[in-house]
């Protein structure tokens, strides 16, 4: 997590009245920052999609921590 994620999503956040219950898609989700964040909002469902098979293996690897 660094500072300009942060910005970004407060950013974004402030845009949007609530994801309670909403189904997210989140497409180019490199480090999955912005995943955890929807998913703390009590969204319904997150769904990640990356064109990198790299950024999905780093995900993979960061839940099981």
């Amino acid at each position: 997590m660094n500072g300009d994620q942060i910005f970004k999503w407060d950013k974004f956040s402030s845009h949007v009245s609530s994801l309670s219950g909403c189904f997210v898609l989140d497409t180019g989700c490199v480090t999955g920052y912005y995943i955890w964040r929807m998913l703390g909002c009590d969204t319904y469902l997150v769904v990640r999609m990356d064109l990198m098979p790299i950024f999905c293996i780093h995900l993979k690897q960061y839940k099981n921590y």
